[in-house]
């Protein structure tokens, strides 16, 4: 760990710009600049009213939709790209608002740019950058927000020092953020836990017969080079930089759904010609797209498993999925 010249001592370093940094950067960056056909975490009604439960107490009510509640903001900034409906929602609910979105990905920025540009003109300005070494004007922004975007980051310490730092005096932070293990190296009583739900909802249900759970293999790495790299320290380490205002987390049994998956809907025979079996595989991941994000099968065992994750998350026996928090400037 190294300081940065001119900043606070305990503004440090995990990592630094060497060539082997830079190679996974560059991979990282790669990564969300392909159009990707399987998000890790898709979207369904079920889990995200269950999510928005978790943060905000109201199932149809998402946790930057909360925003305006502390406030009229005027200059933001958004670490990460996030999802251009997300942007849309915060710029119109908080029409003052000017937001800078920073991110890696030359490609997400550049969807930004597309997608909001024409919708709120002169309210919207991208910067390509490595969040991990960020540098963020003093006192520039009044409104902070970031989701899904700092589990990726390392230098956790260095983030959290430049937000703070660049947080007007009347300013706020909003972090919606993966908070699990890192890694997804999950215990084995969280993956005994979640198996023995999924085992009861493919016994209830015929739909969900043949799904099974894929535990991330770090031998067979097929997420991002920097997902979920210190994921589960976050709330330790920005309660050290920022003032918390509200933090809240759930989601230890129905995070893991992320991870099941269907029966491939194709089989793939190692005879047939290299042409015939990349259309197969073509067509078998836009059938397992859709039925990821669309199936009826996903929504039932959903809703298996959030009665469970109740009674898990309020024990606080196992480490929660999702998490939301509010910050404030830390003065001293």
């Amino acid at each position: 760990m190294t300081g940065e010249a001119g900043d606070s001592p305990e503004d440090f370093l995990f990592v630094e710009r060497d060539e082997d940094y830079e190679r996974r950067a560059r991979e990282e960056a790669e990564f969300y600049d392909t159009p990707r056909l399987l998000n890790i975490d898709a979207e369904m009604p079920v889990t995200d009213a269950y999510r928005n439960e978790i943060y905000t107490g109201a199932p149809d009510i998402p946790w930057y939709e909360t925003i305006q509640r502390y406030g009229s903001f005027r200059r933001g900034c958004a670490l990460g790209a996030g999802g251009t409906n997300q942007r849309s929602s915060i710029l119109e609910l908080n029409p003052e608002l000017h937001l800078t979105i920073y991110d890696i990905s030359t490609g997400s920025l550049a969807e930004m740019d597309r997608d909001l540009a024409a919708r709120f003109p002169g309210r919207v300005t991208t910067e390509a950058v490595d969040l991990n070494f960020v540098d963020l004007e003093e006192g520039r922004f009044d409104l902070i927000i970031s989701s899904g975007c700092v589990h990726h980051l390392t230098n956790l310490e260095h983030v959290a020092f430049q937000i703070n730092r660049s947080l007007a005096p009347n300013g706020y932070v909003f972090l919606e953020d993966y908070v699990g293990e890192a890694k997804f190296q999950f215990s084995p009583e969280k993956r005994r836990r979640f198996e023995e739900a999924l085992d009861g909802a493919r016994r209830r249900h015929r739909a969900l017969k043949y799904w099974q759970v894929v535990w991330p293999d770090l031998s067979d790495w097929s997420y991002s080079a920097f997902e979920a790299m210190r994921s589960d320290e976050t709330f330790d380490v920005f309660r050290r930089y920022l003032t918390e205002v509200d933090v809240r987390a759930g989601g230890a049994i129905l995070g893991s759904i992320m991870f099941v998956r269907p029966p491939a809907p194709l089989g793939e025979a190692a005879s047939i010609g290299h042409a015939v079996l990349r259309r197969l595989v073509a067509v078998r991941n836009k059938l397992l797209k859709w039925q990821l994000s669309k199936s009826d099968s996903m929504a039932l065992l959903a809703n298996e498993l959030i009665p469970i994750d109740r009674e898990v998350s309020a024990a606080r026996s196992l480490t929660p999925t999702y998490g939301f928090a509010i910050y404030r400037k830390r003065m001293s």
